[in-house]
């Protein structure tokens, strides 16, 4: 196998840096890798205040939730792990928030809808164009996926901010369906 030619960024990752301000977009928020790992993991650092400041997290899955239902939710998914904190629990439900979209669906629907909330999200916590997206679903829908937010303008900025991409392994079932 030879060398895709990525390049990865350390910014944020100095210590003593703080991260850069943005949108973690978790994409299939409902799912199982997101309630064991993902938002734990996400309130774990805003108890310990390693998340950006500002930050904001926006959900996408098929329920019919709205952002109090999602909110309620991932009380429940951080409270299932040790150390949860009602004190620190208070700050982090204003950075919350949830779209309803469909991943299968065609991007002039459901990722349009996804492109407004994320700007209205961005605007509302003074966030500047930098999003990560995580893409919490299953691998045959990585690409797809992936197309559709291009499709939809999502994984571009033209206001100089950054836009990546986080996916789980395995991707790919060889090497040249992983290269795909």
């Amino acid at each position: 196998m030879h060398e895709q030619g990525f390049k990865a960024s350390s910014t944020g990752l100095v210590h003593g840096m703080p991260p850069e301000p943005c949108v973690v977009v978790i994409l299939g928020v409902a799912g199982d890798l997101a309630r064991t790992t993902l938002v734990p993991s996400l309130y774990a650092l805003g108890c310990q205040r390693l998340l950006p400041e500002p930050f904001a997290l926006l959900g996408v899955a098929r329920r019919a939730w709205d952002n109090d239902t999602f909110r309620d939710t991932i009380r429940s998914y951080a409270q299932e792990k040790k150390g949860f904190s009602d004190e620190t629990w208070r700050q982090f439900p204003q950075r919350l928030s949830f779209v309803r979209g469909d991943l299968d669906a065609p991007p002039a629907e459901d990722y349009a809808r996804l492109r407004e909330r994320l700007k209205a999200v961005q605007t509302e916590h003074h966030i500047p164009d930098n999003v990560l997206f995580h893409f919490s679903v299953s691998p045959q829908l990585y690409g797809e996926i992936a197309h559709k937010l291009a499709a939809a303008s999502l994984l571009r900025s033209d206001s100089g901010g950054w836009r990546r991409l986080i996916i789980e392994k395995p991707f790919g079932r060889d090497a040249a369906s992983a290269r795909a």
